[in-house]
């Protein structure tokens, strides 16, 4: 009786056979390079030119074997994981799908990157990779192949060379009810206002193709897919014969956005925006609001959202095309700014002259929104305003109240600024919102109970993270004690017009400055002179704490936020975590000045600085958000919240 031995499976035994026949398939002067233990990739490809040189031309394979009847759909199905269709996609090479049938000795070849996912089958972890007939490798393959790669390198480089081909693959009878030659025609005339940036030519002369048929428009780069518009219903614009051959060049600048070539998309795409029906839909309005904020055609953008706004049915489209301009709005410059709130507003009277109140109060919210953002303050109030009085429920939305009470703060207007956070922390209990009413009262010269607030508000276990409010508490606590006010009806104080704190004695310096407090306990002035008068008096804690309600009353005052750090530093008995909320708090203020300025100042302790900083950074800035956020009305009666980086 024999002994039962080792057997190699199969699967074994197809691979090594297709490994063979790649080998034996591909032209004489490439190479084909082993790659088994890479991930997800058998081998590589070099080509070589009749003469044996290098051409620089390479790609990944991977091979798929199977033993199934040709009848069978499994010889044109391969299934691939969603994680290594990502990682192909990653790839900087194309990668090849060579599907190996061993009872034929027959490649189906096919790139990865033309992977269409609404014919492939997907399931939670893999996709179902299709190929067709025209898969079959065959004699103008090799070449095919070498032209494909080319084409990918260029779709893949920062710029394409202009006119860029593009072939036209219809069926003979039409599509979509229009004649071909009439598309064709239509086409050619249409180009022509694309700043000449496509050409049309033949098909089988270019790798970069638009294809339409009964079922879908699809638009290939290099054989790259690049958009996609699956109409099985067919065509649903209404008239085909007048924009079918402007949704085409629509398509194609959607396509080149894709690929990383936005500025020349949106050259193609502008001209064609009036005329075309796909910009008209939410889905798509949304890609090309993308692409227009990719290629910074903001102006342009807007231009398009002014006139779908004077259009019935695209409102919510419209809304979509303001965000590329006010993602863009720290950016503006001050010519760009003002076209654009007079765009704005235009846009908000087409809105109010159609009785649509509620979307011209949408509008004047995003109005006021970026002149505040522009510190166009007492402009943005009105704006604010004029959205409150088209839409009263405005009044009762925690974040409208919060930014209408920030811009009362920055107008110095702190009394009405903290009414308007008391209303926000009515509708909404908020600690972020109770530590800006508690900063407005404290400017409203109510000190007692602006300390309160944010003693309410605060988190003892995350000081940094609240840095700039701490330190106020504690700098009110001083306060407080220094001049014994709970409360105070703040006045402008009055300076002796001989006030020369160098030519005077201490003692007529301090009555001065305690003077003024009396009047006004928040004076930059007399803080900032107090702390000279202690520093020079010896008492280095007390000046420290003068110089800081100093930089806390005018934040961009450097003198006093270094002489507070300086004598803080150089007393061993400073609390650490009041020096680190200090530091955080001048760097949010002023960021690298700063640094510069403390650097200048105190170059014998530029290690001990660099320390402290070093520590607090990361805390600092680590949950900053410095997006936009925008509000738009849909049509469901909600609201939709855009956060755009800024």
């Amino acid at each position: 009786m024999s002994k039962k031995m080792p057997t190699r499976p199969r699967q074994h035994q197809l691979e090594d056979e297709s490994f063979s026949a790649i080998r034996t398939l591909i032209p004489s002067e490439w190479v084909f390079r082993d790659l088994s233990h890479d991930y997800g990739i058998d081998g590589e490809i070099e080509v070589f030119d009749a003469a044996g040189s290098a051409t620089g031309i390479k790609f990944w394979v991977q091979l798929k074997a199977t033993d199934a009847a040709s009848s069978s759909a499994r010889v044109k199905r391969v299934w691939l994981t969603n994680a290594t269709g990502n990682y192909y996609n990653s790839l900087d090479l194309p990668v090849l799908i060579a599907r190996f049938h061993a009872p034929s000795k027959r490649f189906l070849v096919r790139w990865f990157h033309r992977f269409d996912s609404y014919y492939g089958k997907r399931s939670a972890k893999s996709i179902s990779f299709e190929f067709d007939e025209a898969d079959y490798w065959d004699d103008s393959t090799p070449q095919n192949l070498v032209r494909d790669v080319e084409a990918f390198r260029e779709v893949r480089s920062p710029t394409m060379s202009v006119p860029i081909q593009f072939e036209l693959a219809i069926p003979e009878d039409g599509v979509y009810g229009v004649q071909g030659h009439l598309l064709k025609s239509r086409l050619r005339e249409a180009s022509s206002g694309s700043n000449r940036l496509i050409k049309w030519v033949p098909e089988g002369e270019s790798t970069h193709s638009v294809r339409l048929n009964e079922d879908k428009l699809e638009v290939t780069l290099g054989g790259y897919t690049g958009f996609t518009l699956h109409t099985p219903d067919g065509y649903k614009g209404p008239d085909p014969d007048s924009t079918l051959h402007f949704d085409i060049l629509i398509a194609i600048g959607l396509a080149l956005d894709f690929h990383g070539h936005s500025d020349v998309g949106t050259k193609i795409i502008f001209p064609h925006l009036s005329e075309a029906w796909l910009p008209s839909k939410v889905e798509i309005g949304m890609v090309i609001a993308a692409c227009f904020a990719r290629g910074n055609e903001y102006l342009r953008a807007l231009e398009i959202a002014e006139k779908f706004f004077g259009t019935d049915d695209a409102i919510e489209v419209a809304q979509l095309y303001l965000v590329p301009f006010l993602a863009r709005q720290s950016a503006l410059s001050t010519a760009e700014r003002e076209y654009g709130v007079a765009a704005l507003l235009r846009i908000a009277e087409i809105a109010e002259s159609k009785d649509d109140h509620q979307q011209a109060a949408v509008l004047n919210y995003n109005i006021g929104s970026l002149l505040r953002g522009s510190q166009r303050y007492l402009e943005g109030f009105r704006a604010y305003r004029r959205a409150a009085s088209l839409d009263a429920e405005y009044l009762e939305r925690t974040y409208f109240l919060r930014e209408l009470g920030g811009i009362l703060f920055s107008v110095g207007r702190y009394r009405a600024s903290s009414q308007f956070y008391c209303r926000a922390l009515a509708v909404e209990e908020n600690d972020d919102t109770r530590c800006l009413y508690a900063d407005a009262l404290m400017f409203s010269g109510s000190y007692r109970a602006a300390q309160e607030a944010f003693e309410r508000s605060l988190d003892s276990g995350q000081p940094f993270e609240q840095a700039e409010w701490a330190l106020k508490q504690e700098a009110l606590s001083f306060l407080i004690e220094r001049t014994g006010l709970d409360k105070q009806t703040r006045q402008r104080p009055v300076f002796p017009a001989d006030f020369k704190p160098r030519e005077m004695d201490e003692n007529a310096i301090e009555a001065v400055c305690n003077s003024a407090l009396e009047a006004d306990a928040l004076s930059h002035l007399a803080w900032y002179n107090l702390g000279g008068v202690q520093h020079r008096s010896g008492n280095s804690s007390d000046a420290a704490y003068c110089f800081l309600m100093a930089a806390l009353i005018g934040p961009w005052d450097l003198e006093a936020w270094g002489n507070a750090i300086g004598l803080l530093m150089n007393d061993k008995s400073t609390d650490i975590v009041l020096l680190g909320l200090i530091l955080a708090t001048s760097l949010q203020k002023c960021g690298e000045e700063l640094l510069r300025h403390l650097a200048a100042r105190y170059p014998g302790n530029q290690k001990q600085l660099d320390d402290h900083f070093s520590q607090i950074l990361d805390l600092v800035t680590k949950d900053q958000d410095n997006s936009l956020l925008l509000r738009a009305h849909n049509q469901q009666g909600g609201w939709d919240e855009i956060r755009v980086p800024s």
